[in-house]
Parts: structure tokens; C-alpha cells; sequence
């Protein structure tokens, strides 16, 4: 969820594989969102709205992206171990 109001956020958590790691920024109309998961471990990223891509890449095409998918409330995108950095739109 990207609060209204709240220019940047950062969070990360300390997993039993490592550094979880959380964050993103707003900039010029848009949120560049980074995600950091250790090694030995997978995540599922929600993201309520927007047009998502990674080095102006559709998402479904980068490395470490298993699946995407479009539900009701935005897309689920289900990640392999590694740093991602998102530009939502």
C-alpha cells in the first residue's frame, strides 16, 4: 500500500535466511518500490494499482519474476530470492 501523504518508506526484517528488506519513494509521478529476499526463500508482492515494470520492462519478463497475476485488487507478483527494483506508474 503506497499511503497518500507519505513520500518514502522503509522496512526490513531479519528472516531465518536473512535481511528481508521493504522500501519505496515517490519521484516525479511515480514509485520506484525495492524488495530484497535472501537466499533459500520466495515472496509474494501485492501491488493494489498501477502499471508496473522493471527496467522499463514488463515485470512478467524479469529475472526472479515465477508468476504474475491480475486479481480484483491489483496484481500479485511471486518472486524468487533476490533484489528487485520496481517502478510503478
Amino acid at each position: 500500500n503506497f499511503v497518500e501523504g507519505l513520500d518514502s518508506f522503509s522496512a526490513g526484517h531479519d528472516g531465518p535466511y536473512g535481511k528481508i528488506v521493504s522500501e519505496w519513494q515517490r519521484s516525479e509521478g511515480s514509485i520506484t518500490y525495492h524488495v530484497s529476499i535472501p537466499a533459500n526463500s520466495s515472496a509474494t508482492l501485492y501491488i493494489r494499482s498501477g502499471n508496473v515494470t522493471t527496467a522499463g520492462e514488463d515485470v512478467a519478463r524479469a529475472p526472479g519474476v515465477e508468476k504474475v497475476e491480475k486479481t480484483d485488487k491489483g496484481l500479485k507478483i511471486t518472486l524468487k530470492a533476490g533484489d528487485y527494483d520496481f517502478t510503478v506508474n
